[in-house]
């Protein structure tokens, strides 16, 4: 059996988000979501769990309790597939501050391990693709008045389903 720390550093990580940061003229305002407390949700909505960090589909079900046992265990990873198979969301919520939004350019710059679809307050303003590449993404306009609620949402497709969809483009 592994401990959290080890199957956490040993499984394929579906999600990493390493840093948020909004980029402002000439200055930088950071927001640090590793301590965030965020939600993780399915596709369906059948499972929704609160989590401390964004990083691991499996071991935040597996600490929600969700998952139970080691992944490693028998057929557990025949049983736990369907994680794999869903589409999961990370959502959390921060203010804006009056000082960012005086700005004329607010940026999001985000790194995710997998293929995902980053969202503020509902609306798409990227993707990614590979977790070696950091984006940086234009949310101009798209934050609310100081003080208000923002929602970042980060939307982890499913990897086969997306991998079956490229396949399709080549003969």
């Amino acid at each position: 059996f592994q401990t959290p720390a080890a199957l956490h550093s040993d499984m394929a990580k579906l999600v990493s988000v390493v840093a948020f940061l909004w980029s402002v003229e000439g200055a930088l305002h950071v927001v640090d979501f590793h301590n965030s407390s965020w939600t993780l949700t399915n596709g369906n909505g059948s499972v929704s769990i609160k989590v401390a960090n964004a990083t691991n589909t499996h071991l935040n079900l597996m600490q929600a309790g969700v998952l139970q046992g080691d992944p490693y265990y028998r057929d557990n990873e025949v049983a736990w597939r369907w994680v794999a198979l869903e589409a999961w969301t990370y959502s959390t919520s921060f203010a804006s501050t009056a000082e960012v939004l005086a700005q004329t350019r607010q940026t999001l710059r985000c790194q995710v391990d997998t293929i995902s679809s980053i969202l503020i307050n509902g609306r798409e303003v990227g993707r990614t693709y590979d977790a070696f590449v950091a984006s940086e993404l234009d949310v101009t306009g798209l934050l609310r008045a100081a003080g208000l609620a923002n929602t970042l949402q980060v939307v982890i497709h499913p990897p086969l389903q997306y991998a079956a969809k490229q396949a399709r483009k080549y003969p």
